[in-house]
């Protein structure tokens, strides 16, 4: 591009800026393509020629502002396009500017009142649910503690279970610990017992199932140290007490197997 050609461009661009500014204000007009740089004086002349041969036209029509209710969207109002006017949405203000011939702005007043309603909310969410895990942490001992507490009556038709399987050694509750949190997101205690797991919900034709997804589980002693853990996934019938496992104490002693339980319910 030469020199000349240069300035006589950029003056001309100038020159329609403010034209086409406003062209962008006005709905009914779709705004410039992109084009490159050596079309650009072209099409802005173009634009100016269309702009003035508009102007010539709609210079007898009346220009009306309508107050509403509602920040109307700019794609809402371009629904009044069919009557080919002029719209100019000043959303800030919550006014409608118009111009339009005379005869048309009834039916383009009755259009903007069709309009002016409030926006369709977004459809609601799921409704996620609580969930209350409680879980019971027993030490298998030779011989029994008798500082820890005897397993609950609740626990009693899991230690028959148990039985089957430790035939030695007393069932004794070393630590209980109490998990809530709501459907589709971790939950998290931290304690003698640490415990995680992501929760989630499927129903059956019974009672729900409560699903721990990469759950782990950590005891230690009051000194700090591991007793052992637990990490697996498991389905938890909500109102069931489940065993999820059993698990060989880090440390000779007494306490001869860890035996995790766990019980669910469903929160309304």
């Amino acid at each position: 591009m030469s020199r000349l050609h240069s300035v006589l461009f950029n003056a001309l661009f100038v020159a329609l800026m403010p034209a086409a500014a406003f062209a962008q204000s006005d709905l009914c007009i779709p705004s410039l393509p992109s084009v490159p740089n050596e079309a650009k004086a072209e099409q802005l002349r173009i634009d100016a020629a269309e702009r003035q041969a508009r102007e010539i036209e709609r210079r007898a029509w009346e220009v009306k502002m309508f107050s509403v209710k509602n920040a109307l969207a700019d794609d809402t109002l371009r629904a009044l396009c069919i009557f080919r006017v002029e719209v100019v949405n000043q959303r800030g203000l919550r006014i409608v500017q118009v111009r339009a011939p005379k005869e048309l702005m009834t039916a383009v007043e009755d259009a903007v009142k069709r309009l002016d309603v409030p926006p369709t909310p977004p459809p609601p969410g799921p409704v996620l649910r609580g969930v209350e895990l409680t879980g019971y942490v027993i030490f298998a001992m030779e011989p029994a503690d008798p500082q820890m507490q005897p397993l609950p009556s609740a626990l009693q038709p899991v230690a028959n279970e148990l039985k089957s399987i430790l035939p030695n050694g007393t069932l004794m509750l070393a630590d209980t610990f109490v998990a809530r949190g709501i459907e589709r997101q971790q939950v998290a205690v931290n304690g003698s017992t640490s415990f995680q797991a992501y929760l989630s919900i499927r129903e059956t034709s019974g009672a729900p199932v409560i699903n721990l997804q990469n759950m782990n589980v950590g005891t230690r002693d009051p000194a700090g140290n591991s007793n052992g853990g637990f990490s697996t996934n498991v389905d938890v019938p909500a109102g069931t007490h489940v065993v999820i496992g059993k698990a060989t104490p880090t440390r000779q002693g007494p306490v001869k197997a860890i035996i995790l339980v766990i019980n669910g319910k469903v929160l309304n």
